[in-house]
């Protein structure tokens, strides 16, 4: 077997190793003391060798890849006849017998303490995958040998293009032995009917071209289980000691029939509000210092029956007593041993990495600042009848509103259709993007009075800017103006109050792009169709099966 195979075996804690030695198989588990394959009978007496082993390959396929008892049967038949033996065991039931009693009494138990993990207990499912191996695999084929950063051409050599033009990047990345990922944590709900979520941290390589750094996505880790882990530091700590190891040695491969050795930095943190608060050791956003960029306390104000926390301009600078420095935040750590200091509860996980910088490179996402947020908050600003007495409603319009969007035949770079505001319960993220880019002021200018359409504007002139593929630095000054009126002017339309948190975050995407590149180059974006395929690999109501 070879290693990438017996690697997923391990991750998915399959006790059977079918390179082990036959009566190894058959001793009883040294901890927990219950045999690994206990079917009622004496199996090294009452199956032969080669028997065994067929059994065993197939049983490992069947709890790898939840198969039925049908296809197992199956695929045993196909077994049994590729290696020539004759298994006179191989009916439905004789399988049923087996497969019942290994999966009821096979222990699951940690690589590492040795203790027992109870199934039934409803305390989620953790995975771990290597990312060394699976580097070394696509390094190996494809050609991510060919260093993007180093071939490709560029449009204006003064342009900011790719995120290797950031200041950040340069500082990290010296030479063509190093290569470095961003990696991304965001939970998915997998039912609607539950509060079940899934969780991975995913990994893209920013030296491959755009085209395979969105088909080759790696992934580190995934928990299951109900709500969020509790525990962020025992979540990320697997992947964190691997990317310190990656940092320090490296990981070797083979190219055209030589050997090489990339070493790997960990380079941004991709996710959003609330799991970035939560991997930095922060207040959340709607507490005081909630915001982890910046020194902004916030202010507290009532809206609707409750209390939100607002982030509105102090003489005009939206980041209030200044920008947030890594050295400050971990003087700001040590110091809330018994109070949070500024937002700081205490060191992130992620500072044992070396050199990682826990303000710059746990950067603020477009997508879920953006499109998952001003868009969607705007829009319910605009339409939702709880604001019909405010002056900025517009829900009587919203059936016209709606006739105009549809009415739009989109260009073949648009992959998606219109969508009506109407029903936006599920709009996903990039319908909203492609709403403010392409949809938003053409028909606001039809419907809207002439002050809302101009306020809307600064937001769309800005955006469209910071996703460009190539943005001169003149244009990301004039970005910058625009985003600072856009929320200046948000307390004047619309309020004080409505001065959100993703409203206040607008003004860090310029520094984003100095530092990282055009917005598209370090989103979420490009991990949500892998989300996608973890969520539809869960078909069990009840959790995943180990």
């Amino acid at each position: 077997m070879d290693r990438h195979k017996q690697v997923e075996l391990e991750a998915d804690h399959d006790l059977v190793d079918v390179n082990m030695d036959i009566d190894t198989a058959t001793q009883e588990c040294p901890t927990q003391h219950v045999p690994l394959i206990d079917t009622g009978f004496n199996i090294s007496k009452d199956i032969p060798k080669q028997h065994l082993v067929n059994n065993l390959l197939v049983m490992a396929i069947k709890w790898r890849r939840q198969t039925t008892l049908t296809i197992a049967q199956d695929i045993l038949k196909l077994v049994t006849i590729s290696s020539g033996t004759n298994n006179a065991n191989s009916s439905k039931h004789y399988w049923k017998k087996i497969l019942d009693r290994s999966e009821r009494d096979c222990p699951v138990q940690c690589d590492k303490c040795h203790k027992k993990v109870d199934r039934d207990a409803n305390k989620g499912t953790f995975l771990h995958l290597p990312l060394a191996d699976q580097l070394r695999e696509i390094f190996e084929k494809t050609d991510a040998h060919q260093l993007y950063r180093i071939n490709r051409e560029k449009t204006n050599k003064y342009a900011i293009e790719h995120i290797c033009d950031g200041k950040m990047y340069k500082k990290y990345i010296l030479n063509e032995t190093t290569i470095s990922i961003n990696f991304s944590v965001d939970g998915a709900p997998i039912f609607d009917s539950s509060n079940t979520s899934v969780y991975p941290v995913l990994c893209t390589i920013n030296e491959l071209n755009p085209h395979d750094r969105r088909k080759y996505v790696l992934l580190s880790s995934v928990w299951f289980g109900v709500r969020k882990p509790k525990n962020m530091i025992s979540y990320l700590k697997p992947f964190m000691e691997e990317a310190k190891t990656l940092l320090k040695d490296g990981f070797s491969y083979t190219y055209q029939g030589q050997s090489f050795t990339k070493t790997v930095v960990t380079l941004m943190g991709i996710c959003d509000s609330v799991a970035r608060s939560l991997v930095r050791c922060s207040t959340q956003f709607n507490g005081e210092f909630g915001c982890g960029l910046c020194l902004h306390p916030g202010k507290s104000v009532e809206k609707g029956r409750g209390h939100a926390r607002i982030y509105p301009l102090v003489d005009g600078n939206p980041f209030g007593d200044g920008r947030r420095t890594h050295e400050d935040t971990l003087l700001h750590a040590k110091a809330s041993e018994k109070k949070d200091k500024k937002g700081i509860k205490g060191v992130s996980v992620l500072c044992d990495i070396p050199n990682y910088d826990i303000i710059k490179n746990l950067d603020t996402d477009w997508m879920h600042c953006v499109g998952l947020g001003v868009c969607h908050q705007f829009a319910g600003l605009w339409f939702d009848s709880c604001n019909s007495s405010e002056k900025f409603y517009f829900g009587n319009k919203i059936a016209e509103f709606d006739k105009y969007i549809t009415s739009f035949s989109p260009t073949s770079e648009i992959s998606s259709i219109p969508q009506p505001l109407a029903d936006r319960t599920h709009t996903k993220a990039h319908e909203w993007i492609t709403f403010l880019l392409a949809y938003s002021l053409p028909v606001m200018k039809m419907c809207f009075p002439k002050q809302y359409v101009d306020h809307w504007a600064l937001l769309v002139d800005g955006i469209s800017i910071l996703v460009k593929a190539s943005i001169m630095k003149s244009e990301i000054k004039y970005a910058d103006q625009c985003l600072r009126e856009f929320i200046l002017g948000v307390e004047l339309l619309y309020g004080e109050k409505y001065v959100s948190f993703n409203v206040h975050l607008l003004a860090d995407l310029t520094i984003s792009v100095e530092n990282w590149g055009p917005l598209y180059t370090h989103s979420a974006f490009i991990y949500e169709d892998f989300n996608q395929t973890i969520q539809a690999s869960v078909n069990s109501p009840n959790g995943v099966e180990i």
